[in-house]
């Protein structure tokens, strides 16, 4: 199939890394994953985001990518409208961890890229996501890229 062992190799590594910068936002078209993106009520502003694995009727298997972005400044972020999650940390913060029964622990990892506000009302925000995680923990690389509305929870 393959001309030379090279070129072999090379598509195995780029294969390897495609497998490895999984877009998160594509996962809830996946088996027992799902997604939810909700405003957190209270001070600071903030908006959560899970892409969680749940299959029914197996115990200990849930597990959850979350994604959690902090306002600071909600007047100034809807003024700017195109926040970069390194340079302005005066008004936004993000964090990025994956949860289970098993990982509680603090997670290490880099954020990099932009966020873009296409709608904020007083029941929902629409976020255009172009980020990408660094997981130092897991030597992961993971994608949110698209748009995503996030809303205030139902009452429990």
């Amino acid at each position: 199939m393959f001309p030379t062992p090279l070129l072999h190799t090379i598509f195995l590594l780029c294969l390897l890394t495609s497998c490895s910068n999984t877009n998160l936002l594509t996962y809830h078209h996946r088996r027992f994953y799902k997604e939810a993106c909700e405003i957190k009520k209270g001070q600071p502003f903030t908006l959560n985001h899970h892409v969680y694995y749940d299959p029914p009727l197996v115990i200990d298997a849930y597990f959850s990518h979350e994604l959690s972005i902090v306002v600071l400044d909600t007047a100034a972020a809807k003024m700017k409208k195109r926040l970069d999650v390194e340079k302005d940390t005066n008004l936004i913060q993000v964090s990025y961890g994956v949860y289970s029964v098993w990982n509680w622990d603090g997670e290490n990892n880099r954020i990099t890229g932009q966020i873009r506000i296409k709608k904020w009302s007083n029941n929902q925000v629409r976020l255009k996501e172009n980020l990408t995680v660094f997981d130092h923990r897991r030597d992961r690389v993971r994608k949110f890229r698209g748009v995503r509305g996030f809303r205030y929870a139902a009452p429990d």
